[in-house]
């Protein structure tokens, strides 16, 4: 789940921190790798294109099924 920013977000910085909990045991956001910790919190900074910018993560369970989560955060 992402907790941190949330959705149709208008921000006037180019940097945004995505955080939240998950209980995947990988996590890609924009497709980079996602450290997890223990108790299953993250955090990821994303550097945003003037615009709308579309953040999705995608989660992996320890079965390989995968969960998309998209959002969308506008940089003015």
């Amino acid at each position: 789940t992402i907790e941190s920013p949330e959705k149709d977000l208008h921000v006037t910085q180019e940097k945004i921190t995505v955080s939240g909990k998950t209980n995947a045991t990988q996590l890609t956001i924009n497709g980079r790798f996602t450290s997890i910790s223990e108790g299953g919190s993250f955090s990821h900074e994303v550097i945003l294109q003037k615009g709308e910018n579309t953040i999705i993560a995608i989660a992996t369970d320890q079965a390989g099924n995968q969960t998309t989560t998209e959002q969308k955060i506008t940089y003015d």
